[in-house]
């Protein structure tokens, strides 16, 4: 046996270094102290948080094309006195609010249950954002066509 071989032999002896060994120290340092229930609010937290910006990117850009209804009047209120940089505001203010309680009666079982109802809601609203957004990209697609036939259509 060569001097090279013996080596190669003796290095794959060595117990091999995985993520797997190492996997039990990270939720270690990212959520120190909590037990399973506060980190599986967190991580649900944090997904709401992600809807919520989704919503938030949708809601200001159907805003700037000016197709938008906005149901909630505070925010409809906002939105017509050009005010939009308070409306970004008032929904960060109120996500924060609500995310904070959430985080605070985290111990009670029924917080878990309404993070999932939340996060359904802003799911399901999302997924209305995205047929929405879809929908109006086909009719700015067909708009130059619409207006034409329109016009020809028209009387007087």
């Amino acid at each position: 046996m060569s001097y090279r071989t013996e080596i190669i032999h003796d290095l794959s002896t060595l117990p091999r270094p995985s993520f797997q060994a190492y996997s039990h120290l990270i939720p270690r340092l990212v959520f120190r102290g909590l037990d399973r229930h506060s980190i599986r609010i967190a991580v649900l937290l944090a997904l709401l948080i992600a809807l919520n910006l989704f919503d938030l990117a949708y809601m200001i850009f159907a805003h700037r094309q000016g197709v938008l209804n906005e149901l909630n009047p505070i925010a409809a209120n906002l939105f017509n006195m050009d005010l939009e940089p308070s409306v970004i505001y008032f929904k960060a203010l109120t996500l924060l609010v609500g995310i904070g309680l959430l985080w605070k009666v985290r111990c009670c079982p029924w917080t878990l249950w309404a993070c999932w109802l939340l996060i359904g809601v802003y799911g399901s609203l999302s997924i209305r954002w995205l047929i929405w957004s879809n929908n109006y990209s086909q009719y700015l697609e067909l708009e130059p066509t619409l207006r034409m036939v329109y016009h020809a259509v028209k009387p007087g």
